[in-house]
């Protein structure tokens, strides 16, 4: 079921609470905060209310027609009633909801004789109904408590120091001693939740990366799969944490979850709105020689799971099992898929690339974002959730958003050709730009609609689904009709 407005609102309240009004120093902050979550408080009441009523409405307006045919409509029980009562009450009760119905049956009753609001029993009859609506609505709001998970909830998802340490002990059994945990929170990535921890023991101070499961994420790889996938590509030489151990008893945190090595460096700062620096170009040329050195390593050589690369299925197998993937956990998410996003998977369906291409690790979400650099050098490829066997040139399509901004799409590809990099191909890589936007549709339904059932909710997660995803919706659009003409 689609996430209602309400919902929405309801977890911005938890956050705005749990996270945010503790934290608020001076008297006149608390108290704007107070005033936010009164107002949120009252639109979500008023909202619920008001879905409420536009449900009741559409059912009149059916069984209204259902019953077109007969002189005096008939009630659920059989019994008769008026038609103008009926309406009556309706509006009554519609207060301010305005849809293109109400605005229907408003001009369906304006047509009746007036009606005395203070004398016509029709009338009376339907000022209670509108009372009792007041003071649902009253009532409703007074109990809309602070939003929460049970506390049973939240202790078996907390991540804390007391808890952490003897997990530690256990999953990395050559340090002892351990003490001194300190855990931060990173704000990064929606598909799983990630912890930097730092801590003491008999070897010194070490500093991990753990990464959690998030059952209510947008893809459905987990931990399990990105682990193996981390070892592999950590002994083959490529750029990738040092994956240090994997708990999939959800028992001890909630969820399974890995840890790897904390490595040095951090990402270069977004560029928009920014000015170019050097270190944009930088990153984008040590992009270029990643993804050279990724593509042009045979898959068979990676030692990779079988879940990654299956050597018999070529590029056209590959790229229908995926639509079939995406296509499936969209509709999963949502009743009715518009048209647009029917009509992206079947153009995709009947253009996919027929023309022979040597598979090769694709990573799926390679950019600036998910590279740590130090000096000017990579030290870690990041969230190799969306990896799997594929194009190479699907990952230069995805990253190109970025190298547009920063340098000439051919001065990249150069590098990247000078590091042993597979030819790009320009007629696929239209494909692959519509291809992307549809996975991404998918992945902002399924993190939109997954919000609603979250114990700890990404605010940032909530922000960019609802900005995002309409986006690509309309790129999308935009592509198949450009691509079809």
């Amino acid at each position: 079921m689609p996430i209602s407005s309400s919902a929405i609102l309801q977890i911005i309240r938890r956050e705005l609470n749990q996270s945010l009004v503790g934290e608020l120093q001076s008297s006149h902050a608390q108290a704007v905060g107070a005033l936010i979550d009164e107002a949120l408080r009252h639109i979500i009441a008023r909202l619920e209310i008001e879905q409420d009523l536009v449900r009741e409405l559409t059912d009149a307006y059916a069984e209204l027609h259902s019953n077109a045919g007969e002189t005096h409509p008939r009630s659920p029980d059989g019994t008769h009633w008026d038609h103008q009562e009926r309406w009556t009450r309706a509006l009554a009760v519609a207060g301010s909801v305005e849809t293109d119905l109400l605005r229907h049956l408003r001009e369906d009753v304006s047509k009746k004789p007036r009606l005395s609001p203070l004398t016509d029993p029709l009338c009376l009859q339907a000022l209670a109904a509108e009372h009792a609506l007041l003071r649902k609505s009253i009532e409703f709001e007074r109990a809309l408590q602070h939003p929460t998970h049970s506390p049973e909830q939240l202790a078996q998802l907390e991540v804390t120091p007391e808890r952490l340490a003897p997990v530690l002990a256990k999953l990395l059994p050559d340090r002892r001693d351990i003490r001194n945990v300190r855990i931060v929170p990173s704000l990064g990535g929606f598909s799983k939740e990630t912890f930097l921890v730092d801590f003491e023991s008999s070897r010194g101070t070490e500093s991990v990366a753990l990464r959690r499961d998030n059952p209510h994420g947008p893809v459905d790889s987990t931990v399990l799969d990105e682990f193996h996938l981390l070892q592999a590509l950590y002994k083959a030489g490529q750029p990738v944490p040092e994956p240090l151990a994997l708990e999939t008893d959800a028992r001890a945190l909630g969820h399974p979850f890995l840890i790897t090595r904390k490595m040095p460096g951090g990402t270069v700062p977004n560029t928009r709105g920014i000015a170019v620096g050097p270190e944009h170009i930088r990153t984008l040329l040590a992009l270029a020689e990643f993804l050279a050195r990724l593509h042009s390593t045979d898959p068979r050589t990676l030692g990779l799971p079988r879940a990654y690369f299956k050597p018999e299925l070529s590029l056209r197998d590959v790229l229908l099992n995926d639509l079939d993937r995406w296509e499936a956990a969209c509709r999963s998410e949502i009743e009715r898929a518009p048209l647009t996003i029917t009509s992206v998977f079947e153009w995709l369906r009947l253009n996919v690339p027929d023309e022979p291409v040597k598979l090769a690790l694709v990573h799926g979400d390679a950019g600036p974002h998910n590279m740590l650099m130090d000096g000017g050098k990579v030290t870690a490829v990041l969230d190799w959730e969306l990896a799997h066997a594929g194009d190479p040139c699907e990952d230069l399509t995805y990253c190109r958003m970025w190298i547009d901004q920063i340098m000439p799409f051919e001065d990249f590809l150069q590098h990247y050709y000078r590091h042993g990099g597979p030819e790009y191909s320009a007629d696929r890589g239209k494909y692959y730009a519509t291809f992307i936007h549809a996975r991404h549709i998918t992945t902002s339904i399924r993190a939109y609609v997954g919000m609603a059932h979250a114990p700890h909710p990404h605010l940032s997660a909530l922000i960019a689904m609802i900005r995002y995803g309409r986006m690509f919706e309309l790129a999308a659009a935009e592509d198949i009709a450009d691509l079809s003409h």
